[in-house]
Parts: C-alpha cells; sequence; structure tokens
C-alpha cells in the first residue's frame, strides 16, 4: 500500500498534468483567410502566404488557382502577427493582421517595375 504522503503526491502530479494538457487545448488558435488578386482583379495563383510571428515558425501557404488561401497559428495575438504575399514577378507586399483572432485580408498584389 502507498504511504498517505505519497499518494497525495502522485494525485498532485496527474491533476498538474491534466491542467498543463486543459491549458495547451484552449490555445487561441489566430486563423486568417482570404484572397490575393493583381490589380485587374484577376486571382492570383501560386503566391506564398506566410503567417509570421517573432520567434515561431511561420505557417506559409500557396494559393490556389482562385487566388485563395487560410493559415492560422497557436497562442498568438494578433497584434504581434504580420502576413507576407510573395510571387516572382510581384511586388512583395507585408500587412499587419489586426487586433481579430478571425480574420479575412484580401490584397492586391502589384506588377514589379522594370
Amino acid at each position: 500500500m502507498i504511504p498517505h504522503s505519497r499518494r497525495h503526491r502522485a494525485a498532485g502530479l496527474v491533476l498538474l498534468i491534466l491542467s498543463l494538457l486543459v491549458v495547451n487545448a484552449c490555445d487561441t488558435v489566430l486563423k486568417v483567410r482570404g484572397s490575393v488578386r493583381d490589380p485587374a482583379g484577376k486571382p492570383l495563383e501560386g503566391v506564398k502566404v506566410s503567417l509570421l510571428v517573432e520567434g515561431r515558425v511561420p505557417d506559409s501557404k500557396v494559393t490556389g488557382a482562385g487566388g485563395s488561401y487560410a493559415v492560422s497559428i497557436v497562442g498568438e495575438e494578433p497584434t504581434r502577427a504580420r502576413l507576407v504575399f510573395e510571387k516572382a514577378g510581384y511586388q512583395r507586399l507585408e500587412r499587419p493582421v489586426g487586433t481579430e483572432y478571425a480574420s479575412v485580408v484580401d490584397v492586391v498584389l502589384r506588377p514589379e517595375m522594370p
């Protein structure tokens, strides 16, 4: 039989582990979606869209034929995040995410100047 104090320590450890799991499961997810178009309004395919937060691995996706994207990151404040849009032949664009945890950011990429 386990002595009384060892049982309390074991139960305390189990509660600590469970509470850490619950906190991690409840982390807020920052989600950003939108579309990328050219100046004529046509959807741009093949644009790399990155959701960046300093000190974190970015979430990057490439737009499909419709020019749409969706990126997300767990446990960050929207005000710390920024979006970067990159495609060969077009000017790189960087935008703040804003203050909402679920945002829609539609952008227009302009061709690079010769």
